[in-house]
């Protein structure tokens, strides 16, 4: 596996302050790629235990937030360079940090929790095994026409941002929700009695609510809004609003 560079203190690419690999390599070629040059598997320099070293350095930074796998597509790397990506996050999680991974695939294609007897070769386990190893995915390829820069972490509005562990939790795509992005209140009738009866009596289908906080719980999760301090209401409320 090639990588093209490292960039060090990236505030572009996750949440915080993070280190960015942005490895060599993509076979989706989409038209209007932001880095048309780390297509080619060629690009760069070789990733060797030097390169490895180097970024558990930067990663042991307190400043940084976390491990940020771009490219070039990291599910498009050979078999050995999924497990030394892989490796990568391992070492990042143990340090008590996050990773995201961006990728021209789309989650279902790569990762179906629906039938997981299907026969998968080496390579196809492996990208799920490194799926699974992150935080966030970025999934889907760019697509000029539905391009728009002010969309936060991607490119383009068919892309999404998943909660990798909350979408395996709960068995349905769950999409990453920080702090001050914004919902929608769509289904009040949704979870128990309870929490209907406190989203009819507080909350309006269809208008649009700022996130203060959302806590996972075992078999739920709640979310605080801004408009409503010290009130908590069932998720399944709500749809992440753009």
């Amino acid at each position: 596996m090639n990588y093209a560079k490292i960039r060090n203190y990236d505030i572009a690419n996750g949440e915080g302050v993070r280190t960015s690999l942005f490895v060599s390599g993509c076979t989706n070629h989409c038209p209007g790629c932001f880095n048309p040059e780390e297509q080619d598997f060629n690009c760069g320099r070789p990733f060797t235990k030097e390169t490895i070293a180097e970024i558990h350095k930067m990663l042991a930074n307190p400043v940084i937030s976390g491990l940020s796998l771009l490219g070039g597509d990291p599910l498009c790397q050979d078999y050995g360079g999924i497990y030394d990506l892989i490796d990568l996050c391992f070492y990042t999680h143990s340090i008590g940090k996050t990773v995201w991974l961006w990728t021209g695939f789309i989650w279902e294609d790569c990762y179906n929790p629906l039938f997981p007897d299907k026969d998968e070769d080496d390579h196809s386990s492996a990208q799920m095994a490194l799926l699974t190893s992150c935080d966030v995915v970025v999934d889907g390829p760019f697509k000029m026409e539905l391009s728009d820069r002010m969309l936060k972490w991607r490119g383009s509005a068919n892309q999404r941002v998943i909660d990798v562990q909350k979408t395996l939790c709960q068995k349905k795509n769950v999409l990453h929700c920080e702090r001050g992005c914004k919902v929608k209140a769509v289904d009040l009738d949704a979870g128990l009695s309870c929490d209907s009866k406190q989203a009819h009596e507080l909350l309006t289908k269809g208008q649009v609510y700022e996130v203060e906080k959302i806590h996972v719980g075992g078999w739920c999760s709640s979310i605080r809004l801004k408009e409503f301090p010290g009130k908590e209401f069932n998720t399944v409320h709500f749809i992440r609003y753009e």
